[in-house]
């Protein structure tokens, strides 16, 4: 039975290992505060979705790959691509990306810790929230 083209370019992405020396330069993405207040939740998910689509947890993910010498998937090896390089040797490790050095955590674990403060109780806006009234109106049917 002939093997499907767009099947066959499919790879199952290899087990890296998220662990690196201490002399590699690595942020954490959650620094900014703690996720409870919405202000620093808000800038986390916009965070991350940027560099979702931007494909920065992707391109570091394909320079860990590349440094543990595991295969890399056809998406890995696209952002490898748009990586400039200005040194002639091969042993250099990429230590930042646009100034920025790579997360601390893969991105799976940074999206399980913003999840679960996603989950919050709905706001019902036909009762009355004692919480949202002004205390200087006087009131007036309302």
């Amino acid at each position: 039975m002939p093997r499907n083209k767009k099947n066959a370019a499919v790879q199952k992405p290899a087990s890296m290992r998220w662990e690196f020396d201490s002399d590699m330069p690595t942020h954490d993405f959650l620094a900014e505060g703690p996720l409870d207040d919405p202000w620093n939740l808000q800038e986390a998910v916009e965070h991350f979705v940027s560099w979702v689509e931007e494909g920065q947890f992707l391109t570091w993910e394909a320079v860990v790959c590349e440094e543990q010498g595991l295969p890399l998937t056809a998406g890995h090896k696209k952002a490898l691509r748009r990586l400039l390089s200005f040194h002639d040797a091969e042993d250099d490790a990429i230590l930042y990306i646009d100034d920025i050095p790579r997360p601390s955590e893969p991105w799976y674990v940074i999206l399980n810790k913003i999840v679960p403060h996603l989950l919050i109780e709905p706001f019902k806006t036909c009762t009355v929230h004692a919480e949202v009234k002004d205390p200087r109106r006087k009131r007036r049917g309302f």
